[in-house]
């Protein structure tokens, strides 16, 4: 009896083995008529299996190729429609060495479509099977009504949410498969997704289930919903457009400029998000005295002299003209820049200037010179030198004086000249 057993035993692994020695490969105009897609072996019923998920593929010409030899027409036929037959299933028919290739003409009507390959008898058989799905959304913010999804090429099913804020509330999804009863989809738990994250749901009478949320579909200008099957299961991904951001309104005025009632200057948008305008000639000489900014209905100031040039970014505040803006070195540049950015929200402010014509200042005598630098201020051709701030105070008698970024007044035998120390 055992060593009946075991010739058993062996005999069935011995049929198994030899039911696997087959190659069998799908090749075509979508598949590549060389190498192709191998057909997947599968020992439970002998067949070899192959499910494409974007199924318009088999609507281009295509062949089985069984360990190197090519099989075409399929019961007598080299092209149909797979929606004619019953269940979306054309059973198992004897595929032969002669005739064209084939092709499923309404391929892309499926939402995928599976081919079975068995040898029965002596004779090669494939299967075609076609699966329709059908999917539709609904939610409690847009009064329950039905939405369908539209199909795409892959087998996922896409819907654009051109009003997505109340896909925070609940919803669901419907999904039919080949004219089956309607399921409802929800999240497996409480654990809500945010737009762009992915998340597998559970039918709706899976316990713990609870109906769909995106906490933030608010914060988008429209949401994407995307459904694709994976590895058996419904995913849904979401990805958004963001809000178009609501443009600032920069105006600028100032004593230089008449009435500190009115806007004089209005600043334009630039491609970076900051907002800029460029001051020259007079408009420009006026920045040496003081001025305020109005920013989307607020007025900023609180700052007193302002530098140009500098990698400082001036945090803006809002006020009374307490402390208005000046640029006290305006005069010694071709135009100046102002430039408005905002971080947040809150603005801040850069000045950046060309033609900068500080640093040397021409003195009667000929024989002295002043030069300005970076944090020095050097006088040659001068029996005495006094540097001094813009406020009066002495700061220095060397003739290399090595002093903070600002305006300085320095004299020099009886000569008196200004410089601006970057």
């Amino acid at each position: 009896m055992k060593k009946f057993t075991l010739w058993l035993l062996f005999a069935f692994v011995a049929l198994v083995a030899n039911a696997q020695t087959a190659s069998v490969y799908l090749r075509g105009t979508n598949y590549g008529w060389d190498n192709g897609t191998k057909l997947e072996y599968n020992p439970t019923d002998a067949t070899y299996v192959y499910t494409e998920t974007t199924p318009a593929n088999l609507a281009g010409e295509f062949k089985i190729v069984i360990d190197g030899r090519s099989w075409y027409s399929y019961d007598n036929l080299e092209s149909w429609n797979l929606s004619r037959n019953k269940n979306y299933i054309r059973t198992y028919e004897v595929i032969k060495t002669d005739g064209r290739n084939m092709k499923i003409e309404d391929a892309a009507n499926f939402s995928s479509i599976t081919i079975k390959v068995k040898k029965d008898g002596g004779a090669w058989k494939m299967q075609v099977e076609g699966t329709k799905i059908s999917a539709r959304w609904r939610g409690a913010s847009y009064s329950w009504t039905d939405n369908n999804f539209t199909k795409n090429a892959d087998g996922s099913f896409t819907y654009v949410v051109e009003s997505p804020a109340g896909l925070a509330n609940d919803w669901g999804v419907d999904i039919t498969e080949n004219g089956s009863d309607w399921t409802w989809y929800r999240l497996p738990d409480k654990n809500y997704p945010t737009v762009g994250t992915d998340v597998t749901l559970v039918a709706g009478s899976t316990t713990g289930s609870m109906q769909i949320k995106i906490t933030d579909a608010a914060d988008y200008r429209t949401v994407t919903l995307t459904l694709k099957k994976v590895e058996g299961n419904w995913v849904l991904s979401t990805s958004g457009t963001a809000k178009e951001e609501t443009p600032h309104t920069v105006t600028m005025k100032g004593a230089a400029w008449g009435n500190w009632e009115s806007n004089k200057f209005t600043f334009t948008k630039q491609d970076d998000g900051t907002y800029a305008y460029t001051f020259t000639g007079d408009d420009k000489a006026g920045l040496a005295q003081e001025f305020a900014f109005t920013i989307d209905g607020k007025d900023y100031c609180y700052r007193t002299d302002l530098e140009v040039n500098t990698n400082e970014a001036y945090t803006m505040a809002t006020g009374q003209y307490e402390k208005n803006y000046k640029i006290p070195s305006a005069e010694n540049y071709t135009d100046i820049t102002l430039t408005v950015e905002f971080t947040d929200g809150t603005p801040s402010l850069k000045v950046t200037g060309t033609g900068d014509t500080s640093g040397v200042e021409s003195i009667d005598n000929e024989c002295v010179k002043i030069v300005a630098g970076k944090g020095t201020i050097t006088v040659s051709g001068a029996t005495n030198v006094e540097v001094y701030t813009a406020g009066g105070a002495l700061v220095s008698r060397e003739a290399e004086s090595h002093v903070a970024a600002g305006l300085y007044i320095v004299r020099t035998d009886n000569k008196v000249a200004k410089v601006i120390v970057r």
